[in-house]
């Protein structure tokens, strides 16, 4: 056999010749390798399995917390392509449009970004009891496009999944045609009880008639994003079904546009569920489907160092106060906030909240973000006195809109960031401490992210000014 290895899913060494079944492969902490194989013999070289991931945990004592499973086997059809007048209508095959074998890199790229450890496998090592599912924190299983000819879960499969869910498991599970195949009566492959009572969801027809969806406020923080309709090199996800969610169970997304009907079903119970009808791996941005990996995460597990890791966030005059709760804590030492202004790009804001660091009770945290922009978004990095990190739940506080000079990043050094709304036309100006003024710019109306050069200024503190000739603003501004 000859194996693969890379550390980004996409670019591969030389193969390791291995004559056997089996290969360790001894790699950093908190880093993420992508493996595929191939066989060979006197005749040649096979093809390579599909790709499957493996992030190492932060400590050598830690084990993975989750498991990546890849059951998108399906080849699309053939592409009919236009060959030129003499050839015509040509059938051909671009095995990148068929099933690109490698969708487990989207997934593992995102669910790294959320601080989760994982192993990765194709079903077909499940099936084959090459790997359990239990003693996983939760299971991220890939149906892509995977129909009825292919079977989404076959009977094993589902037996599996439903062992581990009946033992408290949790399961994030995508894909475009798992309703139509088991959550459809009419289906010979129906299997209405693990649909129904496991993954919480009632089929409701074929085709939502959209590539957008949209979050909800216990989701993805009412934001939205888009899934490929075959112009973004994944895959045409041109059948996506629509759901609903049982009794008991939530809708998470839903479809924007088409028929608006629901996009993912969430469940917190005995076991936890976030089931999504289109496939994860086609959403276009890569940052959006780390926040919604993230999200999912944090739905299906608030995992240690904090557990039941809950944040809320609402404006104040002071500034947006922030308050979070977890519900048992384990050798826990800090909670850093992020903060974004578009609910994908996080960075960090430099507050940094102790933890209590063992607890079995509830325990309550504040904190206040004096720097309020029009939109904020807000989530936690819950970190272990290990290295390893969690993120919790995204939330998102608009300011009073009659406030017109928001500073993005205050102090600043070489550059100052400013957001303004104005209703009419305005001025910019910019004293030293001394009352001097050092800046004077004007303005159209509207909602501008404006770049003020202060890099040649001295540095100190400074007083930014908003004028439209009837209302001033002023903000404190500090350069390093």
């Amino acid at each position: 056999y000859r194996v693969y290895i890379s550390n980004n899913g996409k670019g591969f060494g030389d193969g390791l010749t291995v004559n056997d079944t089996t290969y360790t492969f001894t790699g950093a902490a908190n880093t993420t390798y992508y493996f595929k194989i191939s066989a060979v013999n006197a005749g040649g070289e096979s093809f390579t399995t599909s790709v499957v991931a493996a992030r190492t945990p932060a400590s050598p004592t830690s084990n993975a917390s989750y498991l990546i499973v890849d059951g998108f086997d399906r080849l699309s059809p053939m592409v009919l392509r236009n060959e030129g007048s003499i050839l015509g209508n040509v059938r051909r095959m671009f095995l990148e449009r068929m099933n690109r074998y490698d969708y487990m890199v989207d997934h593992a790229a995102a669910l790294s970004n959320c601080g989760a450890a994982f192993d990765g496998a194709q079903n077909e090592a499940v099936i084959a009891d090459m790997i359990s599912l239990n003693g996983y924190a939760a299971v991220d299983w890939i149906l892509g496009e995977e129909s009825t000819a292919d079977r989404t879960l076959d009977a094993t499969e589902a037996a599996k999944l439903t062992a581990y869910l009946d033992a408290g498991g949790n399961l994030l599970i995508s894909g475009a045609e798992l309703g139509w195949d088991i959550g459809r009566a009419a289906s010979a492959n129906a299997n209405l009880n693990f649909y129904n009572n496991y993954l919480k969801a009632n089929y409701i027809d074929d085709d939502a008639g959209t590539y957008n969806f949209t979050g909800t406020s216990q989701f993805f923080a009412n934001q939205s994003g888009t899934f490929d309709n075959g112009s973004a090199g994944i895959f045409d996800v041109d059948f996506p079904d629509r759901i609903s969610a049982v009794t008991g169970a939530e809708l998470l997304l839903n479809y924007s546009g088409g028929t608006g009907d629901g996009a993912a079903v969430g469940f917190r119970g005995n076991h936890r569920v976030v089931y999504m009808a289109f496939p994860f791996e086609a959403i276009t941005d890569p940052a959006i489907r780390s926040t919604v990996m993230c999200n999912a995460v944090s739905y299906l597990t608030p995992l240690l160092p904090a557990t039941g890791l809950s944040l809320k966030a609402q404006s104040g005059k002071a500034g947006n106060i922030l308050q979070w709760t977890t519900l048992t804590e384990l050798n826990t030492q800090r909670f850093e906030v992020e903060k974004s202004d578009d609910g994908f790009n996080f960075k960090t804001t430099g507050m940094r909240v102790p933890a209590k660091g063992n607890s079995t009770t509830v325990t309550a945290y504040e904190a206040i973000d004096p720097q309020v922009w029009p939109i904020s978004y807000y989530r936690l990095k819950a970190v272990d006195k290990d290295g390893s990190y969690n993120y919790s739940n995204t939330v998102v506080v608009k300011a009073d809109t009659k406030q017109h000079l928001f500073v993005v990043h205050n102090p600043v050094q070489s550059i100052l960031p400013v957001q303004v709304q104005s209703a009419k036309p305005y001025s910019l100006q910019l004293y030293n401490i001394a009352g001097i003024q050092v800046y004077q710019q004007k303005f159209d109306a509207g909602t501008q992210r404006l770049q003020i050069a202060v890099q040649h200024l001295p540095k100190g503190v400074y007083v930014l000014r908003f004028n439209d000739g009837q209302v001033q603003e002023q903000v404190k501004v500090i350069l390093q």
